[in-house]
């Protein structure tokens, strides 16, 4: 997965982090500090610590997630297969 930001002149990868394979959905939480990916064919998810833009925990959650949402009140994530 890699992380491009948008600039007046070309759009820059600032970080590439290796995930699970086939990343398929990305969540960003409220405040900006993780990003949660599902990986369809690891049957896991990745969070990603946005400030060293490093994976910090990769879950099992099933065969094929594929949805992924955060709850912006409580910042639980909730991932379906």
């Amino acid at each position: 997965m890699s992380y491009i930001t948008e600039n007046k002149i070309k759009d820059v990868v600032i970080a590439t982090v290796d995930v699970g394979s086939l990343p398929w959905e990305v969540v960003v939480t409220p405040d900006g500090r993780n990003v949660y990916v599902t990986n369809e064919v690891s049957n896991n998810g990745s969070v990603i610590d946005t400030i060293n833009n490093t994976v910090t925990a990769t879950v099992p959650v099933g065969s094929y997630p594929l949805g992924i949402v955060v709850n912006p009140v409580r910042t639980d994530v909730y991932v379906a297969n």
